[in-house]
């Protein structure tokens, strides 16, 4: 990891979205993937949840609110949260 601020990925995804995600990609996937994991056991389960993850994240970029907590807590929910409906 790059050990990047939120801020700046943040700043990224919005002036180059295809290297902001890249990057998101980078720092969080792991995370996300463990996020998905902890209720679907099919690894085509978890790749999709890992990959809607990513999508409701960018689509909905404008509800994240830095005030209320951390991107990488932002990521795990909303990767928990998709898993536990799939399941």
């Amino acid at each position: 990891m790059q050990n990047i601020t939120d801020e700046r990925l943040l700043a990224l995804l919005q002036s180059n979205p295809e290297d902001g995600m890249i990057l998101l990609m980078d720092e969080y996937m792991g995370l996300i993937h463990n996020a998905c994991s902890r209720y679907l056991d099919n690894p085509e389960d978890i790749r999709e949840c890992v990959q809607e993850t990513l999508v409701d994240f960018y689509v909905h970029l404008d509800r994240f609110n830095p005030e209320k907590g951390s991107l990488k807590s932002w990521l795990y929910l909303i990767a928990w949260r998709k898993s536990f409906r799939m399941a």
